[in-house]
């Protein structure tokens, strides 16, 4: 067990990731992949200076970031440690059926508009040529659960729709309740799944670090004549969210 945690030892400064996030990172890891148990105690502060090659007041400010995320525990005189029993399990949603989760989790967070306002449509929403639609709302929200951020979502609506609705509205309900309300049908979609790293503004509005990889969901959304209704990106770190793909006999 010890020879495994000594696979990640020194840090090195690099550009846009502090060496106590770094080290963060590494015992955040050791801590949500089960490689140090509930209960258990933490080396020492020196030990873990040595370990990763940095100073205790690195170390110090790493520890007080596993403990503000309820991860490690610190007793006066006893040690440090580990209380991964209160991590946040990663949300499991098949590719089916992400629409549905999506709105589950609408139901199930607490929601925090961070922009809010009507922009032309950048080029990856392809309105080109017969499609254009003039201006679209443009809005950007992170939902948290148990003050843990989640999802940094951004939508794109018609202007037309999207009128139908104000910031406060997108606050206090579900878009999927606000397009409903606007009389809008979802008649078929378009899915892609990427992945991506966390730029300044997004890792700070999901407490991650810059360069923290992401997984991305784009949707696009169409009503019967196959407008577009609705563009969603969807970023989120895979410590909190998996999706999953259910393969056939004949797929194996």
């Amino acid at each position: 067990m010890k020879a495994s945690r000594q696979t990640a030892n020194k840090v090195r400064r690099a550009p846009g990731v502090s060496l106590h996030r770094q080290v963060y990172l590494v015992l955040r890891g050791e801590i949500q992949q089960g490689i140090r148990q509930n209960g258990e105690t933490l080396p020492s502060e020196d030990e873990l200076a040595a370990r990763f090659g940095v100073s205790r007041v690195t170390i110090r400010t790493s520890l007080a970031a596993l403990e503000a995320d309820g991860l490690i525990e610190r007793q006066q005189g006893k040690g440090t440690f580990v209380r991964n029993s209160v991590s946040v399990e990663p949300l499991q949603s098949s590719m089916s059926d992400l629409l549905a989760h999506m709105r589950d989790v609408s139901n199930t967070t607490e929601v925090t508009v961070h922009e809010f306002d009507y922009v032309n449509p950048p080029p990856a929403l392809g309105l080109g040529g017969s499609n254009k639609i003039g201006m679209v709302q443009r809005a950007v929200r992170v939902r948290s659960r148990a003050g843990k951020p989640l999802f940094h979502i951004t939508t794109f609506i018609p202007e037309e729709i999207g009128r139908s609705f104000s910031r406060q509205d997108l606050g206090a309900k579900p878009l999927q309740q606000l397009l409903q309300r606007a009389k809008v049908t979802v008649h078929s979609g378009e899915q892609v799944v990427t992945a991506t790293v966390a730029d300044p503004t997004v890792a700070a509005r999901l407490g991650l670090a810059i360069g923290e990889p992401l997984i991305v969901v784009r949707r696009k959304y169409f009503d019967r004549v196959g407008k577009l209704v609705e563009y969603l990106e969807m970023l989120a770190s895979p410590s909190v969210f998996e999706l999953q793909t259910a393969l056939t006999p004949s797929e194996l």
